[in-house]
This record gives C-alpha cells, sequence and structure tokens, in this order.
C-alpha cells in the first residue's frame, strides 16, 4: 500500500523535489481528536519515487544527503515542500506535523532552520502556530543544545511534539524537563495494549502522567477496531493510523472518517454502560444492608444490631 501510495501522482499544482534522479513529493496522513470527533491536523511524510516511477523508501532518499551540513539543508527543503502542499490544501487552523532528525533540530537555531520555516510558513498562508515539530528523545541527549532550539521553535510560534515515547529507555523525567506540547505514544505500546489488559492499565497511568506534565497525547498506529478502543479507555486526546486513514498526496476530511470513529465510540459506550452495570450489580448488596442497617436505627435499633448480619428468611 506504501508503494502505491508513493506512485500516485501528486495534485495538480502541487510541489515537488528532484534529488539525484528521484522525484520527492508530499504524504499527509489525518490526525483525529477523539473527543471532538474530527480532523485536525495532518502529518507530513516524505514520498520518493525513481525515473521510472517505482516507489523509493523515504530513508534511502534522505541518505543521499551525507554530512550534517547536507542533511540540514535537505530536511529544510523537504519541511518546505510540505508546508507547500498542505498550505495549498488547508482549511481552517489545523496542525501540520513534520518530522526532524535530531541533527537538523539541534542545528536549527544556529543555522535559521525555523527563520527558513516562518517564512515559507508565512508564504503559504500558515500560522507557525499550525506547525508541530516533532523529535525524538534523541535529540535530547545534548539538554543545552535542546533547550537552545526548542527555545528558537517556541519563541517563532511553532509546537514542539516529543515522538516514539515509549520506545527503548524513554523516561518521564526528559518530558518534564523538555515540556512538550504533545507527546507521540510509540506504537508498539498501543499494539501491546490491545493483547493485554493489563498492559492497557499501565498504559491509561502513562497518559494520566503525560497529562500532568501538560502535554496532550497522541496515540500512533492505530491499525484495528481493537486498537481504536484502547486509544479510547486509556484517554489519549488524539489518534493517527491506518484504521483512520492511510498518507495521501491529499488532505483527508472528517467525512472520509465518520465510520470508524462512529463505531469506535459506540463500542466505547458499550463498554461503559456493560461496566456501570455490572458495577451496580456488585455493589447492590451492599447498598441493600446499609438501607435495611438505617431502617432499623430509624426504628429505635442500636448501631450494633442494625450493623449485624441480617437474619436469614425461615422456610416453611
Amino acid at each position: 500500500m506504501t508503494a502505491a501510495v508513493a506512485t500516485l501522482p501528486p495534485p495538480v499544482g502541487a510541489r515537488t523535489l528532484e534529488l539525484r534522479g528521484l522525484r520527492l513529493n508530499s504524504a499527509f496522513q489525518p490526525i483525529v481528536s477523539l473527543s471532538h470527533r474530527r480532523v485536525v491536523g495532518h502529518e507530513a511524510l516524505l514520498r520518493a519515487t525513481d525515473a521510472q516511477g517505482h516507489a523509493v523508501p523515504p530513508l534511502q532518499a534522505l541518505a543521499l544527503a551525507t554530512g550534517a551540513a547536507a542533511e540540514a539543508r535537505l530536511d529544510t527543503d523537504c519541511l518546505q515542500l510540505h508546508v507547500a502542499n498542505f498550505g495549498r490544501q488547508a482549511q481552517g487552523a489545523q496542525w501540520l506535523f513534520a518530522n526532524l532528525r535530531p541533527g537538523t533540530f539541534l542545528r536549527g537555531a544556529r543555522e535559521a532552520v525555523i527563520a527558513q520555516l516562518s517564512t515559507a510558513l508565512h508564504e503559504h498562508g500558515l500560522t507557525p502556530q499550525q506547525l508541530v515539530l516533532e523529535v525524538t528523545e534523541d535529540a535530547v541527549a545534548d539538554p543545552s543544545a535542546f533547550e537552545s532550539a526548542g527555545q528558537a521553535a517556541r519563541e517563532a510560534g511553532c509546537l514542539l511534539a516529543l515522538d516514539d515515547f515509549g520506545a527503548g529507555h524513554s523516561n518521564f523525567d526528559r518530558v518534564w524537563r523538555i515540556r512538550p506540547d504533545i507527546v507521540k505514544l510509540d506504537r508498539s505500546l498501543v499494539q501491546r495494549g490491545a493483547l493485554d489488559g493489563g498492559v492497557a492499565r499501565v498504559i491509561a497511568q502513562m497518559v494520566s502522567l503525560l497529562h500532568q506534565c501538560g502535554a496532550l497525547v497522541l496515540m500512533e498506529g492505530i491499525e484495528t477496531a481493537d486498537e481504536a478502543n484502547v486509544a479510547l479507555d486509556c484517554d489519549v486526546d488524539l489518534v493517527q493510523g491506518y484504521r483512520f486513514g492511510r498518507p495521501m498526496p491529499q488532505l483527508q476530511g472528517t467525512e472520509r472518517l465518520s465510520r470508524p470513529l462512529v463505531s469506535a465510540w459506540s463500542q466505547f459506550e458499550r463498554r461503559a454502560g456493560d461496566s456501570s452495570r455490572a458495577h451496580r450489580e456488585r455493589i447492590a448488596p451492599y447498598l441493600n444492608a446499609i438501607g435495611h442497617g438505617g431502617s432499623l436505627i430509624e426504628a429505635g435499633r442500636s448501631v450494633a444490631a442494625a450493623a449485624g448480619p441480617r437474619p436469614r428468611a425461615r422456610c416453611r
């Protein structure tokens, strides 16, 4: 499917890049707010084809840039490509999520990458507040450089997202230190949570802690109904994955997502109703005992007598 999407022609008027015989273009995957039940943004993804129109893995295309300076230039060119293709289609104040390699992000303040992106956003009718820069925890390995780059991005008005949280050696200390606006949970978490209720409960606690850190939580890689259920049960804010839309050259609207959204919420409400009924059944004997004891006290019996075991009904 990824290869098929990569070979789709870009929309009329879309911008492309040429890189050593490859054509680079943009694909956008919708990001959905569960509470608002609508698309609130898209993640920009690079797609590449060779001279024969065959799909080339994006990482293979990015590897053609060797050296820190060349990588930063290519990253910046790709981001400007995404901004141009997003801006020509965007309606309303949706977010554009865009990935940056750690090295590029850390050099962003010194090499004016953020300034170039701000200019590109303005040229295409977008505001810096619509750009969400995704960085992995690798970028936090140099706290001083990260603080400088993060400050430059925030001063420009951009938002920061910490990507792939939960993979490897993720920890909350980094979240407290860098204060990302959005944390993206790694797909491995939702996969495990859909198979193991105990893991799902741990993920819910993790989401609660991230909310206390002041971050929105995005669960990516949602592919099945069970995984969508995990996202709702864990109270995440945003979701992304094939269940809600594959990367496409065109932006996708909420109307295309109505069926999986309705299905997810219907199952959630059904599970919530079943859980509520089961809870009422569990506590019914205790409520009855409390009511019976209250009646005895009201009739003048002592608290000890009212709290004692109820007499069994005699069989005749």
